[in-house]
């Protein structure tokens, strides 16, 4: 499987980085478009959190089962069927969101960022990315991913980014980050302990191998 294979680099340095710059130990996470579940699964192997893994397809949710048991870390990581538009968690009820690559399959931005904020708790971050976590892991990648398919491009490749800026301010997002460097595409915001939007530093954008 390619997501197992040559993509593996990719979440276990992206989950590290991840933890690295929201400061994320413990308490619950939630993973959109989680696929096979491999960003989450390393979250959660790296860290005391309690992780869902969320998919629409009732097929990628199995698979994500099947990867949970092999990693045996059904304690804490559970896989669901659900639609990121709607999502079925309660308000406040979400430490950290996460996602990698399912953001360009999302049909209303606005409302998926709006769903987000809603479930998010107090001090609650999110973390949503389409990069590589390292320049070296990027050309890892494509070269691998080149020999399968010589003209395979990352989903970023030519899409407007601005759609996301617009979608935050549309969802009424404020001090959210959308930000761009060679490793790809990286959107993050904070709900403040008291409930309220929490601006954000530029300077949690990885760019280099993580130490």
């Amino acid at each position: 499987m390619i997501a197992r294979n040559i993509f593996a680099p990719l979440y276990y340095q992206l989950a590290q980085q991840i933890l690295d710059r929201t400061g994320s130990e413990s308490g619950f996470c939630l993973d959109l478009g989680s696929g096979s579940g491999y960003l989450g699964l390393a979250l959660a192997w790296n860290s005391k959190l309690r992780v869902c893994l969320l998919n629409e397809s009732s097929e990628m949710t199995k698979f994500a089962e099947q990867n949970i048991f092999q990693k045996m870390l059904e304690n804490r990581v559970t896989a669901a069927c659900g639609d990121v538009h709607c999502l079925p968690f309660e308000d406040s009820s979400v430490d950290l969101v996460v996602s990698h690559g399912s953001v360009y399959f999302w049909n209303d931005l606005p409302q998926v960022f709006r769903e987000i904020w809603r479930v998010l708790a107090p001090g609650g971050q999110t973390f949503i990315s389409d990069g590589f976590g390292s320049r070296e892991v990027h050309n890892e990648v494509i070269d691998k991913m080149r020999k399968i398919e010589p003209d395979w491009h990352p989903q970023c490749h030519n899409f407007d980014d601005t759609l996301f800026d617009a979608a935050l301010a549309a969802a009424k997002i404020r001090g959210s980050l959308v930000l761009r460097n060679e490793n790809g595409i990286w959107i993050r915001f904070r709900k403040s302990a008291n409930g309220f939007h929490s601006r954000l530093e530029n300077n949690f954008i990885p760019s280099r191998t993580h130490k």
